[in-house]
């Protein structure tokens, strides 16, 4: 028989279920599609590889509606029918079908066997079925982690053979190393005295602006190609980062260092007198130069990739090469590999900066590996910046973050005012961007006195990133030289209302109703769904609307 999905990601399965299981006190059964068990928790866990095949169990009857099955009590329809009946123990019982688009890929049951969970059970039927769905999509996601990297192997081996069949040199840069030289490549650089050498260093890619040249260093060698085809940052390979470069007949040769751009990037770039951004850049001198593990929490647009650079140049840790992953760019378990692989996972380097991008996005049990490997980080002299949306406290308090990785960045968390919050400085930054983009645009235009307080007043929750967004469109669609109030109000977000933050105060009224009217222990989870949000991104909108102290 064939091996399924679920079989072959058996152990990470497992690591996730025992998990849920140490805090809800409920017991969890995997089946794959073959109804062979491959993980649970208690006494399932004892008979792993038992086939649960009962053409009356619940575990069918989810299979044959495609849809969660509430099994309330032992003298319901289907445990009447189901044959072990007599020799089960189990109270209630819900069972998720698991599905990856049309492919059904097994079953997870989640089953109760004490009497006050069973009575709570009863009461909160909705929340234990949210809770066994949630479960359901967290085992759906580490297979489809599986597939994809099983779908990549074969893609990886499909471009190397492409490479390999260019007329022209081809070098592939995988995640900071060189995965791949065509013959022509290796034949020009090896005129120029690389060998082989370089190919097993960790390497940095060096973009020229509107060039094609390009540099590459790797230790004490710098070298300068010329490249008539760049792929960069290419989501092609399913997360895997890498850097993909064709070359001309001949390369050109520099034997000098050369720093990368962003090494220039300060503090200064931040422009502004508000009282909290002064405070913000002054506590970031303080605490960069103290801190080796550190987050940077803020909204969407503030450019906390941006804060990131500027905190590692200005502090003790300039010298140090920074390396910035995206956790939501990579599978779990390529992130795995990438990061923690003990022959070329990124911890292996020594003095270097590793910056998380979104380190909420990581599974949890990533989040206590990352933990577990602190010694290693400081052995190596490795300096960790961690950037989030949310907010990793509120997170670490619901279980939702890892407590022991919580605990090494904190009180280390520096928290980026969103625009709304610089008074000082909103009319500086629409000013700043009116001219950029009449710059741009090659055109003069003027903005009305009502148009400029409705762009000051409005809320902006894209910060930055919304304002370049609007201001770019209103100057670039402008054909009478002045930016009316009418103008404004055509876009979706600015719609006249009674006051500044009538669309937040919408949607916190609207979060307001959703925690009213789902309660109990796993209400949060049901609004969240609710209001098609992830539950991490309610937590952060609770604090933000301080709903908690209502």
């Amino acid at each position: 028989m064939k091996r399924s999905v679920l079989s072959a990601c058996a152990a990470i399965v497992q690591k996730e279920i025992e998990f849920y299981a140490g805090f809800t006190c409920l017991e969890y059964d995997v089946n794959d599609e073959n109804t062979m068990r491959v993980a649970g928790t208690g006494i399932f866990r004892s008979i792993i590889y038992a086939n649960e095949n009962q053409p009356y169990s619940a575990i069918e009857q989810a299979k044959t509606d495609r849809k969660p099955v509430f099994v309330r009590n032992r003298n319901s329809s289907i445990c009447r029918k189901c044959s072990t009946n007599r020799i089960c123990t189990g109270k209630a019982e819900v069972v998720v079908p698991l599905y990856i688009r049309q492919a059904f890929l097994g079953t997870l049951s989640v089953l109760c066997y004490d009497e006050k969970i069973h009575k709570d059970m009863l009461e909160h039927t909705e929340y234990y079925k949210n809770l066994a769905v949630h479960v359901g999509q967290v085992i759906t996601r580490i297979a489809e982690s599986y597939l994809l990297e099983d779908a990549l192997h074969v893609t990886e081996h499909a471009l190397s053979d492409l490479v390999d069949s260019m007329e022209d040199g081809a070098v592939m840069i995988e995640n900071r190393r060189v995965s791949k030289v065509n013959k022509n490549a290796r034949i020009q650089m090896q005129r120029m005295g690389i060998g082989e050498e370089l190919f097993r260093e960790t390497v940095k890619v060096i973009k020229r602006r509107n060039s094609n040249w390009l540099d590459m260093r790797a230790e004490n060698r710098s070298i300068r190609l010329h490249a008539k085809h760049q792929i960069f940052d290419s989501e092609f390979l399913m997360g895997k980062r890498l850097e993909y470069v064709v070359l001309e007949q001949n390369l050109v040769t520099e034997q000098s260092y050369f720093q990368d751009a962003s090494r220039n990037l300060s503090l200064d770039y931040f422009e502004g007198t508000s009282e909290v951004l002064t405070k913000m850049k002054k506590n970031v001198m303080k605490i960069s130069e103290i801190s080796r593990y550190m987050v940077i929490q803020g909204e969407r647009g503030l450019g906390k990739e941006m804060w990131v650079k500027a905190i590692h140049n200005s502090g003790r840790y300039a010298q140090q090469e920074l390396v910035i992953f995206d956790c939501n760019a990579f599978s779990d378990l390529n992130f795995a590999n990438q990061v923690f692989d003990e022959e070329t996972g990124i911890f292996c380097s020594r003095d270097i900066t590793v910056c998380l991008k979104e380190i909420p996005r990581l599974p949890y049990w990533l989040q206590l590996k990352l933990a577990d490997n602190i010694t290693l980080l400081e052995n190596h002299n490795i300096r960790l910046i961690a950037t989030t949306l949310e907010d990793l406290s509120k997170m670490a308090d619901h279980n939702a973050f890892s407590k022991r990785l919580f605990n090494l960045f904190y009180p280390a968390i520096l928290c980026i005012p969103p625009i709304r919050e610089r008074d000082m400085d909103i009319d500086y930054y629409i000013q700043k961007y009116l001219i950029y983009y009449q710059d741009f645009e090659k055109k003069k235009v003027a903005c009305s006195s009502r148009a400029l307080t409705m762009l000051k007043n409005h809320s902006w929750p894209g910060n930055f990133k919304q304002m370049e967004q609007v201001l770019s469109y209103l100057i670039s669609i402008n054909t009478s030289g002045i930016i009316t109030e009418e103008d404004v109000l055509r876009l979706p977000d600015f719609k006249q209302n009674d006051g500044p933050f009538n669309l937040k105060e919408q949607e916190r009224q609207l979060i307001q109703k959703a925690l009213q009217r789902f309660t109990g222990p796993y209400g949060k989870q049901a609004a969240a769904d609710a209001l098609g949000i992830s539950k991490a991104t309610l937590y952060r909108k609770i604090q933000e609307y301080r709903l908690d102290e209502a």
